[in-house]
């Protein structure tokens, strides 16, 4: 059972005069959030729901840079999940050389992030046959600069597209859509 203490928060944190409604909807997400992942969110909802208790200054900065690096890993770790590695993209593309899928990284024609000796590649970039998707340097100078962010960006479910992503829409043949949402979504390059 979780503690009261999310939900302290969660109120604490909803708009001054925020319907019942929108504060009931915060609070059932707050406390989702601590069940899936109460590792990382039960420190957060500690430092709000116990403001007078706030651990000295050096303490504080070691757990936030705790919660960081936790943070980083996950979403490294969700990058790799969704990727292909350089190897498995060499194959796709017909067994083209590293400096060949190298350069077309550099021409900002793929994305790609190297973690120790294997560079990874999102699979949203590929269609089902294993090509690169037509138009897709278009669609990479809109997105944010920090692959981590424009990956994370691309596989975010819309309300709007009935809970797809960009990504969805482009295995949907939706490039308009997609290239829609990843510009809207404010890219910093």
């Amino acid at each position: 059972m979780a503690s009261t203490a999310p939900a302290r928060a969660a109120r604490r944190s909803a708009a001054p005069g925020a319907s019942p409604v929108v504060r009931q909807r915060l609070l059932a997400k707050v406390a989702s959030r601590l069940e899936e992942d109460p590792q990382h969110v039960a420190p957060i909802l500690r430092l709000i729901a116990e403001p007078d208790v706030v651990p000295p200054r050096e303490r504080l900065s070691g757990e936030a840079k705790e919660i960081n690096t936790r943070r980083l890993a996950a979403r490294r770790a969700a990058f790799i999940e969704g990727a292909f590695s350089g190897r498995q993209v060499r194959e796709l593309l017909g067994g083209v050389s590293r400096q060949a899928v190298h350069q077309k990284t550099q021409a900002g024609r793929l994305l790609a992030v190297r973690y120790g000796n294997t560079t990874w590649f999102p699979k949203w970039q590929f269609t089902a046959d294993g090509r690169i998707l037509p138009r897709l340097g278009e669609l990479l100078a809109v997105l944010p600069a920090d692959p981590l962010a424009a990956d994370a960006l691309m596989r975010t479910p819309l309300p709007e597209e009935k809970g797809r992503s960009p990504a969805d829409l482009l295995r949907r043949g939706r490039f308009d859509r997609a290239l829609h949402y990843a510009a809207t979504a404010g890219g910093d390059r």
